[in-house]
């Protein structure tokens, strides 16, 4: 479902999945976007009109992400099938390529210089490649499954959360860990991060036990817990054109502004 910001009336609701969708991504110009199914199909969408504009194939395991390329011409598909685990697409349907990658891919994300793919796995593992040539440049292990990851505006930082009641900011360039966030709790479930505020100052997260965390990014500091939902906060986000606004969602189905 789409909904207005400030009215927040429901515009669009947007059909087709029938196992739940487990992530999306806007175009740049935000004229489309993919949703990533658990039928093992992603979807791409006129948000215009709501219409479908393309199913794309069907994977052997759940699509779990999507990035565009900036000039949303294509975009990348992540999934759980280990044979077809990163896929580029063009907006006419078409597989451009496949990146012959053997991960289980948890989630996905790139910069937004568009030189940087960040995939981490179920095997306490982050790849990180270069976008435009495809080739693994660096992995990274890490000490806990990783559930979610995301890329700061600026392209140095890598915010990954794990089940071990832990985010990590890792310093791209350097290729090294250099700030943890405690306080929320992880678990089985997949529970999102997201940098956010003034300048992206902030780093956000939900949690097991329904709670929404918020820290300083650079000092780690925990500056507010704010009552989420229940039994748990899966995802929070925050608005990119309002630093004092954050989304959230749980699963009891309800979104919080």
């Amino acid at each position: 479902m789409i909904w207005e910001v400030p009215s927040f009336n429901v515009v669009r609701t947007l059909g087709e999945h029938v196992d739940g969708c487990a992530n999306l991504a806007w175009s740049p110009d935000d004229s489309m976007i993919v949703t990533c199914g658990r039928d093992k199909h992603a979807r791409l969408w006129d948000t215009k009109s709501g219409h479908l504009l393309k199913k794309i194939g069907r994977l052997a395991e759940p699509v779990s992400g999507c990035i565009w390329a900036p000039d949303g011409q294509s975009f990348v598909v992540s999934s759980l099938d280990k044979e077809h685990s990163i896929q580029s697409w063009s907006v006419d349907g078409e597989l451009i390529c496949d990146w012959a990658k053997k991960h289980r891919v948890q989630d996905v994300c790139g910069s937004a210089d568009g030189h940087w793919l960040v995939a981490v796995d179920d095997s306490q593992s982050i790849h990180i490649y270069n976008a435009v040539t495809r080739k693994l440049e660096c992995t990274m292990k890490l000490d806990s499954r990783p559930t979610s990851v995301s890329i700061s505006v600026d392209s140095r930082h890598l915010l990954v959360n794990k089940q071990n009641d832990e985010a990590q900011l890792i310093d791209l360039v350097a290729r090294k860990p250099v700030q943890k966030f405690l306080g929320h709790t992880g678990g089985a479930c997949l529970i999102r991060s997201a940098f956010g505020g003034a300048n992206e100052s902030f780093v956000v997260s939900g949690s097991e036990d329904g709670s929404i965390l918020i820290w300083h990014k650079n000092s780690g500091v925990a500056v507010e817990k704010l009552q989420g939902h229940s039994p748990r906060t899966n995802a929070v986000v925050w608005n990119p054109t309002d630093p004092c606004m954050i989304a959230s969602c749980g699963d009891e189905g309800v979104i919080k502004m």
